[in-house]
């Protein structure tokens, strides 16, 4: 059994999950919440934003082992700094969101693109649940 803490960065919204996976696989979620992500302010507040609401939620429902992002663009996987971010404002290329992320919330991060992120949740919890195929 495990807690796990999960961040949709948007651009105007920050959305939280907290999950509970039991002994079995069966996941339950916790708690849900979001808070604005201040976009406009620039990617330094953003990251700061994160990592405020991740804590918030850690400290409300946490402990948790990992935590993760879905982002809405690309980035380094080995790095985990953005490389694009098409809707949110400012100078993207070269944050370093992982290890910012990582630092802040005192738990292993790991980031993914929001829509493959959306598409695994659907095929692990949604309509796509069991199907071998989902676009």
């Amino acid at each position: 059994m495990g807690r796990y803490l999960g961040l949709d960065l948007g651009g105007t919204n920050i959305k939280v999950a907290v999950l509970e996976v039991g002994g079995d696989g069966e996941l339950e979620v916790i708690a849900t919440a979001s808070g604005p992500t201040e976009a406009d302010a620039g990617p330094p507040r953003v990251l700061a934003r994160l990592a405020e609401i991740g804590h918030d939620a850690l400290g409300r429902w946490g402990p948790v082992e990992r935590a993760g992002v879905g982002v809405p663009g690309l980035f380094d996987q080995v790095s985990g700094t953005i490389e694009m971010f098409p809707n949110l404002p400012g100078p993207w290329r070269g944050q370093p969101m992982l290890r910012s992320l990582t630092a802040a919330l005192g738990v292993p991060v790991s980031i993914i693109n929001d829509a493959r992120a959306f598409t695994l949740a659907e095929t692990r919890l949604g309509a796509a649940r069991g199907c071998s195929t989902v676009v």
